[in-house]
């Protein structure tokens, strides 16, 4: 995950807040990076999903 954390990173330019979680349907989360689940939980209150 840090590699792909790094270079995520390095494209995006230090323009974006980036954050990831990798997923399969067949085995489910796979590895996620240290604030992903933060970032999805802003997200999703943003979008009037869950209480913040």
């Amino acid at each position: 995950m840090e590699k792909i954390m790094f270079y995520l990173t390095k494209r995006a330019g230090g323009k974006l807040e980036i954050d990831c979680m990798m997923y399969a349907n067949e085995y489910g989360e796979l590895g996620k990076s240290r604030e992903a689940e933060t970032m999805l939980r802003e997200i999703q209150s943003l979008e009037g999903r869950i209480e913040p």
